[in-house]
Parts: C-alpha cells; structure tokens; sequence
C-alpha cells in the first residue's frame, strides 16, 4: 500500500514538472531551434529578466535549465571556453519537436513565411562542431542584442539556412538574416576564422548581390560584426576587413548601407544610429555636425550632395558649399563602408584644390590611425567628436584648424 502511495505522488510530481514549462522557458527553448546552443549565463541574461530590470540568480537559471534537461527537452555537452570547461544546452529531438509546435504558434511570431518544417533539422543535424559552436554562440549574443533593443514581435530573425541566397549566378551565405520594417539586415559573424582569400571571394559575391538589389522591392543591408571582447587591438581586424570591403563592394558608394563594426559597437550604437526610424526632422550624426559648421562658418549645406570637379565627382554624405569649394563630410565612427569610399574618392581629389574631406572620427587616436592608413595626406581633415573640434594630422604632430579660408590656407 505504501508503495502504490509513492508511485502515485511521483506521478503527480513528474505531471507538476511538465506542467511548469513557463513563458520564459516557451521562448528559450522556440529560440534555441535557431541559437542551437546555449550558456547558462546566456540564458539568465536573457530570458530570466526579473520585472525591475535585474537578472535572476544564476542557480536559479541554472535549476529552471535543469528542469528542462529531467523532462527530456534539453541535453547538455561540456565545451572549453577560457581555460575551463562551461555547460552548454541544447535541444533534444523531443525538444525539438516542442520548438516547431511552439514557433507555429503566432504568440512567438518567429516563422512567419510558415515554411519551417519543410527545413526540418533533426537533434543530430542541430549538433556542430567546436569551432562552429564557438562561431554559433557568437552570433547567438548578436541576436540576443537584437531581442533587448527591439520588441520581439519588431523583427524576423532567419537563421543560416533560411538565410542562404542562390539565384542567377549568386550564391551567397549569411550567417543570419533580421527583417525589421520591410528592411533586412544581412548578417556576418565574424570570429577571425575566415583566411583572406576567403573574405575577398564573400565580399565580391556581396557586390554581385547588392548591384541587384536596385532591382529588387526589398532593401537590404549589411551587418558585419567582429568578435573583438577578448582582443587586445580590437581596431587590427576591423580595420583589416574594412580595407577589403572598400575595395571590393564598390557599390556601397552609390548609397547602400554596410556596416562594419565591434560587436561593442553594435551594442551601443544599433538602435539610435543603424536602424533610422522614420521619424520626421530626425537627423544624421554626420548631418548634425554638417550644420552645425555650416552655421559657425555662415555657409550653406546640403547632404548626399553630388560634386563635379575638372578632375572626377563624387558624393559627399554631408557637404559645406564655400563658392566653388566642397567640404565632404563623412562620418566613420559606426563603420559604414559607403562613407569610407566618399572619404577616400575625396581624398585622391582633394590634392587638386577644390575639395576638403572631413572626416569624423571618435577621438584624436583614431584621426590618426585613418591618417596613417592614407599616409599622412595632408588634404584631409578630422572632426573629433570627444573634444569637437577639426585637425589636420601630420606624421609628428596634429594641427587644430578651422573651416575659413583664404585663397588655399585654412585657419580659425
């Protein structure tokens, strides 16, 4: 009797357990069919938020994953990250099964074109290997930046698979794809895992595609994100795959946006400056800084503005209008390759009088590592937005200018 008692009260212990598979455990484990594999600390970040803001206690999170593991959703695997060895989770067939009924649900909004499981990924077919697992956690905190600055029901996310693009001679294969507004981002994780030749063949597919998509509906841009928390020179790489970029993907200069930034930088600046919302009156870093010399200098100004010389044209993204003279203003603070093309078309024009190129650029550092990477040309100029004002920079030394002129001497 006493054991027919017991039997019946786990029964209704494991039907207690089934029945606690919450909101927050719904999302995680919908989610987690695309994100594949995740940390503890991801998941009480993100998905264990309390109502004031703050992060539940991690063996909270750590039991609630658990939980999961016991009821045969999630399994776990041991992987070396930074000296030791971190729990990973990740789901199970069954819990993928679960996935696919909850991502059909409209509640979740994560699969709107309803094609899902006819891209079914089985538990083993879910399953990477190390490098790709430490390149999927990645792009998962890539993601999870989306799921804070946006309401979840904003954007679409589109993992690798749903994401690869084949059609007339191009084939190409984005880590992941974020429709927000009509607008889809195209994403690239970068984990300096990619050799060079590699880059250059992905950048020149990129301005296949993006050369048409001017003949396409839909508007495409490009997110190229770099991993660079643990780097002590978090500027090498970015810098190394903006050069590449420039050079290869010609087409940005005509105005289509592709970004190339840190990770940190993604973070802080995605919202407020990538996504421009279609606010009236709202303004441009690179347009508030335009005016705000045009003013001091009593000039005009004006933005995608196309200049005509006796030596080549261009486009400058903000332009100060002095008589027959152009100040191009660029902005490179959030890494966007079509003003770094603008930049460098004004700079090889700039030698023969009629142009000046600005550039703006975080800090006096920064002023010189793009001075230096133009080898110290001395046509061009930097605003440096921590102190505001302009300098020229020269191998020993920077000099503050001003935007007056007369005949060719620039001078405050």
């Amino acid at each position: 009797m006493k054991v027919k008692n017991q039997e019946e009260k786990n029964k209704k212990i494991v039907k207690k357990r089934k029945s606690e598979l919450g909101y927050r455990e719904m999302l995680l484990i919908a989610d987690l069919y695309d994100l594949r594999y995740i940390t503890t600390e991801q998941a009480n970040r993100y998905y264990y938020v309390k109502e004031d803001g703050t992060n539940a206690r991690m063996d909270w999170t750590y039991r609630k994953l658990n939980l999961l593991v016991k009821e045969g959703l999630l399994d776990t695997v041991l992987f070396p990250m930074n000296l030791r060895f971190k729990k990973l989770y990740y789901l199970t067939e069954e819990g993928i099964n679960k996935a696919l009924d909850l991502r059909d649900e409209e509640l979740f909004r994560l699969d709107l074109e309803g094609n899902l499981r006819q891209m079914y990924r089985s538990a083993s077919e879910n399953l990477l290997d190390e490098r790709d697992i430490r390149h999927q956690l990645f792009l998962n905190e890539i993601y999870f930046t989306f799921l804070t600055t946006l309401k979840r029901e904003e954007f679409e996310w589109k993992d690798t698979a749903k994401s690869m693009i084949d059609e007339s001679n191009i084939r190409l294969i984005p880590d992941a794809t974020v429709t927000i507004n009509h607008i889809n981002y195209l994403i690239e994780a970068d984990n300096d895992t990619i050799s060079a030749k590699r880059l250059i063949k992905k950048m020149r597919m990129y301005n296949k595609f993006l050369e048409k998509t001017k003949d396409l509906d839909e508007e495409y841009k490009v997110l190229f994100i770099c991993n660079t928390e643990k780097r002590k020179n978090k500027d090498k790489r970015i810098d190394s795959i903006i050069d590449v970029v420039t050079a290869e993907v010609p087409v940005c200069m005509r105005g289509i946006d592709f970004y190339v930034m840190s990770i940190e930088n993604f973070r802080t600046n995605f919202y407020d400056r990538i996504y421009e919302q279609d606010v009236e009156d709202e303004k441009t870093l690179c347009e508030t800084i335009t005016e705000r010399l045009a003013d001091k200098s009593e000039k005009r100004y004006e933005t995608d503005y196309k200049y005509n010389t006796l030596y080549g044209t261009g486009i400058a993204t903000g332009a100060i209008i002095d008589g027959e003279h152009v100040y191009a203003i660029e902005d490179l603070t959030i890494g966007n390759i079509k003003n770094y093309q603008r930049f460098r078309e004004a700079v090889k024009l700039a030698k023969y009088g009629q142009i000046t190129p600005i550039a703006i650029v975080a800090d006096e550092n920064r002023a010189r590592i793009e001075a230096d990477r133009l080898r110290y040309i001395p046509y061009a100029l930097f605003y440096l937005l921590d102190s505001e004002k302009i300098v020229s920079v020269l191998p020993d030394e920077i000099v503050e200018k001003g935007l007056k002129r007369t005949d060719k001497t620039l001078y405050y």
